[in-house]
C-alpha cells in the first residue's frame, strides 16, 4: 500500500469493526494494522476482510487473521494469472506459485517482557515441476548468496 491509501485502509478496518460492533479502531491499532499489512495492496486487503465477513465467526478477526487472508487470496490471484503470463496451464504441484513448503516448524518466539509463545516458521522452495519454478531456482543461483551446491544451468539447455 501506498500512503495515499492510507484512508481508504481505515474505513476498510472502521467496516470489519463495526460488523463486530466494536468501536472505531484507534490510531494507535491502525498504525499497527498499517506496519502488519503495508506489503500488501489495498485491493487484497479490502478482498480479504469482505471474505473474513462472509465467513463470520464469533470473535472479531485479528491483524493476523486478516494477514493469512491476504496471503491465500494473493496466492489464488498469482494462481489464476500464472496461467496467462506462463503460457502453460497451472501446475498442481505449487499451485503456479513457483514454489513450494518444504516443511514447517515450530519455534518458541519471546518478545522482550512478554512470555513465550509458539509460532510457526515455514521454509520453501522453488518448484521442479513447472518452468515458474525452475526459473524462479535458476535466479536464486545466479543471486550473491547460493542456497544450493548445484551446478548453474546454461541458457538454452533442456
Amino acid at each position: 500500500m501506498t500512503a495515499a491509501d492510507r484512508a481508504a485502509f481505515g474505513r476498510c478496518l472502521d467496516r470489519l469493526y463495526a460488523t463486530w460492533g466494536k468501536p472505531t479502531p484507534t490510531e494507535r491499532i491502525l498504525a499497527a494494522a498499517w506496519e502488519a499489512l503495508e506489503d500488501f495492496d489495498l485491493d487484497t486487503i479490502e478482498t480479504s476482510a469482505k471474505a473474513l465477513i462472509v465467513a463470520g465467526g464469533k470473535f472479531l478477526p485479528s491483524t493476523s487473521d486478516l494477514r493469512d487472508e491476504c496471503r491465500v487470496q494473493r496466492k489464488a490471484a498469482h494462481a489464476a494469472y500464472a496461467p496467462t503470463t506462463m503460457g502453460e496451464g497451472v501446475c498442481e504441484t505449487c499451485e503456479g506459485l513457483g514454489q513450494v513448503e518444504t516443511r514447517q516448524e515450530w519455534y518458541a518466539a519471546a518478545p522482550p517482557g512478554k512470555p513465550a509463545r509458539q509460532m510457526l516458521r515455514r521454509y520453501w522452495a522453488p518448484c521442479g515441476q513447472c518452468a515458474r519454478g525452475r526459473r524462479l531456482g535458476d535466479n536464486r543461483q545466479r543471486g550473491t548468496h547460493e542456497t544450493t551446491a548445484r551446478p548453474q544451468r546454461q541458457r538454452g539447455a533442456a
